[in-house]
């Protein structure tokens, strides 16, 4: 959506991959409903309703106006009912719709009703809404027929004027359509309703109901919409319809009907409650702000070339039984992923600081009130005080007020004390030379010729001491890029939107997988270079053996290659960032393998592309318990000032879900890879967990020799480190594990172990080389 809630138009030459996925969520809906315009019924190759035609006034008299002007003009309505309408325009009226119901008998089925028959016959049709009044009688099954609701009425049908007039059905009004194409007898054209006009012919003068002329014969038709659509059972139908529905699909129909409008807005309100969309299919563009809210999609296609491409897409899913190689998703949940899935850019450039003059004291930034020095060109804001200025006037006479003070003069809000200085407040004679000689003459006391031996006539005031700014460099700028697959579109909303708050100044990316090849990432960067520092986030599948991360569905890159894809779309603002830190948010598979890493490893030593990079280490990760350490990342990136691997520890230790959650890895530069391991002495001492105490210590009822149970304490593992433990290596960690209950005791070996033990805010972590090194000996 834009900012005037009109959907952006798709077209498969600017976005081809979400045209193409709206296009298949189509194929793929099991229940829909569709809305389709007049000028693709079943009466093909009719004229329009915006053409001219000529109606006749009376005997000599007849003009020329639309269809539509003509059918609105013979609407019966309070000011003018029927009884009131001239005969010979009503003679018009139904030689012209005879005319067209006579032409739609005839004409073939069109390509839209082809698509409509197919659908429906696969029981993938719920309702079908036509703007038409025109159809063929047999253009259709009788389902397809009892299914469709034609909103603006049916030419079909002929009816009169009366009250709850039921109307003629198709076979009678057929065989009135010769007596009507033919005007040369008005008074015969104006037959009357078979049913109504004999109840008024033999009701009393007092009970009838206007006059003949009201009973006179017309086409069901109305352009602002049925009283059935607008309030009545066919409206109830519909809503109820939309409850179980998945779509609208909206082909070639305009909506510029007030009511229409009303009716697609009611219809979506339930097909979101259900998690379904409206898509809206026209080559035009949405005119009007707020009107369109409730679509969902707008493809720019005609209908002939929608028509095609949605048959070619039933045909696909057919022959193959799947759709392409899409994988298989929650059907119920298609269009919500599909609307949820896409993520506006939010872009903001860093504030524009005043470039024009300002008093060099106080940023007075009124240009009137600032005069410049000759010298140095230093700028101090003034108030002239309007004295005496003739040859007349006498030394120590009482200042007035300033020249240019507004009326009434209590409104002056730049008083003359605010100013920084005041011309010739120190003038032997007392005398004042005029403003425009004073400015013309204005130097600063560092500019003012000493060698003269005269004062310094001008007062400035002292420079303010206070500060009103903080010293050290300006607030740093966040730049955050997340490529991710489609099927983490939720974890990546909840990631940037905790991200959001973070930074004053934004510039998120988003970057579908699946799309890389066809967007171009920071096409205009905000941010000059070295102002801002950058996170690269993924949320992507790490895959087994040798597959690594995953791109799309069949499509997948080894570690090195992936992130070398990736950061090349980002090259430039990777290259003049101050620094750049990468979050892998995927399962540990790929990192698993040493060759992988090993050449990763080696792509960080040449490209030099990441300050460092941290991943999760977890078979079975849940993205959900690690987006707020990538949040936290980015805040500990602008504020810390510690070295990258150390800022990024302690957030990973001190985040109360990431850290019980996932041990990491880490990869830098130059830096030999490290594994953390989450390590709690209770469960996991030294970064391996424990086994089961109930299948390790048996523990009997009665007491033995040297032992004693502990009754009433509960069976747990009692572990104790001896000795210093922060930094410690972990062959010299010396670890006790006991029965809480019989005190029995195990000592657990850790001579072969690489790496140190860390502690941090009571906290305790593993931290064990990637690659294999041979203990030093003692």
């Amino acid at each position: 959506m834009d900012r005037f809630g009109v959907p952006v138009i798709l077209r498969s030459a600017t976005h081809p991959k979400r045209f193409g996925d709206i296009l298949n969520g189509i194929t793929r809906t099991k229940s829909m409903m569709v809305l389709y315009g007049d000028a693709t019924g079943g009466g093909q190759g009719l004229p329009s309703i915006d053409e001219t035609v000529v109606v006749s006034y009376g005997p000599q008299e007849s003009r020329r106006m639309t269809l539509r002007a003509l059918i609105q003009d013979l609407k019966p309505t309070q000011q003018r009912p029927a009884a009131d309408h001239n005969p010979y325009v009503l003679a018009s009226l139904n030689k012209i719709m005879a005319e067209r119901r006579i032409a739609a008998r005839s004409s073939q089925q069109g390509a839209l009703l082809d698509l409509l028959s197919r659908i429906n016959d696969s029981g993938r049709l719920s309702s079908a809404i036509s703007t038409a009044f025109d159809a063929a009688d047999d253009s259709a099954s009788p389902d397809l027929r009892q299914k469709t609701v034609m909103v603006f009425g049916d030419n079909r049908r002929l009816k009169c004027c009366g009250p709850r007039c039921p109307g003629l059905d198709e076979a009678a009004t057929s065989r009135l359509d010769l007596v009507f194409s033919n005007l040369d007898d008005v008074t015969g054209k104006r037959r009357k309703c078979p049913v109504c006009y004999p109840k008024f012919i033999k009701d009393s003068k007092k009970k009838r109901h206007g006059n003949e002329h009201t009973y006179s014969l017309r086409p069901a038709v109305d352009l602002d919409l049925a009283d059935s659509i607008v309030a009545g059972e066919d409206r109830a139908d519909l809503l109820e319809a939309a409850k179980s529905c998945q779509l609208l699909l909206i082909v070639g129909a305009t909506l510029k009907s007030p009511l229409l409008r009303e009716l697609v807005q009611d219809l979506s309100d339930y097909l979101h409650q259900n998690y379904g969309a409206v898509v809206y299919i026209h080559p035009e563009e949405l005119k009007g702000r707020n009107l369109y809210n409730c679509i969902d999609f707008h493809l720019g296609l005609h209908v002939e070339e929608a028509v095609k491409l949605i048959e070619e897409g039933l045909e696909q899913s057919g022959s193959t039984g799947e759709v392409g190689e899409e994988p298989v998703h929650d059907e119920h949940d298609l269009w919500t992923d599909m609307i949820g899935n896409e993520v506006a850019v939010e872009q903001r450039g860093e504030e524009i600081l005043g470039t024009g003059p300002i008093c060099m004291l106080c940023g007075c930034g009124i240009e009137e009130y600032l005069a410049g020095c000759h010298g140095c060109g230093m700028r101090y804001c003034y108030r002239r005080i309007n004295y005496d200025e003739s040859e007349e006037a006498q030394a120590g006479m009482d200042p007035l007020l300033p020249l240019d003070a507004p009326d009434p003069k209590a409104d002056d809000q730049y008083l003359n004390e605010d100013a920084c200085l005041t011309f010739n407040q120190f003038t032997a004679d007392g005398r004042r030379p005029r403003l425009q000689q004073a400015l013309d003459d204005f130097r600063c006391p560092k500019c003012w010729p000493r060698a003269s031996g005269t004062l310094y006539p001008h007062f400035i005031k002292p420079a303010n001491r206070t500060e009103t700014g903080m010293d050290g460099p300006a607030a740093p700028s966040l730049a955050v890029v997340i490529f991710y697959v489609e099927q983490f579109w939720p974890h990546m909303l909840h990631l940037t939107t905790l991200i959001a708050g973070r930074s004053a100044n934004k510039a998120w990316r988003p970057v579908k997988l699946e799309e890389m090849d066809e967007k171009r990432v920071f096409h205009t960067f905000p941010y000059e270079p070295d102002a801002y520092h950058l996170v690269v986030i993924y949320l992507t599948h790490g895959l087994t053996e040798a597959q690594g991360y995953q791109l799309a569905h069949g499509r997948s890159l080894r570690p090195a290659e992936f992130f070398e894809r990736t950061t090349a779309l980002v090259k430039s603002v990777v290259d003049n960032a101050t620094t750049c830190r990468a979050f892998i948010l995927c399962c540990r598979h790929p990192l698993k393998r040493p060759s992988l890493v090993e050449a990763l490893q080696q792509w960080l030593d040449s490209e030099q592309r990441f300050d460092y990079m941290l991943g999760c280490y977890n078979t079975r990760l849940a993205p959900a318990f690690v987006v707020n350490l990538a949040a936290k990342l980015s805040t500990t990136v602008m504020d810390s000032l510690l070295h990258g691997g150390v800022e990024a520890f302690r957030a990973w230790v001190t985040d109360s879900l990431a850290f019980s959650h996932s041990d990491m890895i880490f990869l830098a530069p130059n830096i030999k890879p490290e594994l953390w391991f989450y390590a709690p002495m209770q469960s996991r001492p030294l970064g391996k967990p424990l086994p089961d105490l109930l299948a390790v210590c048996s523990c009997p009822n009665g007491p033995l020799e040297g032992r004693s149970v502990r009754r009433g304490s509960r069976k747990v593992w009692d572990v104790r480190y001896e000795g210093a433990v922060d930094r410690a290596k972990l062959r010299d960690v010396r670890v006790n594990a006991r029965c809480s209950v019989c005190r029995q005791q195990w000592p657990l070996p850790s001579e072969h172990l690489s790496g140190v033990l860390r502690q941090y805010m009571s906290s305790y972590v593993a931290v064990v080389p990637y690659f294999f090194e041979e203990p030093e000996s003692k």
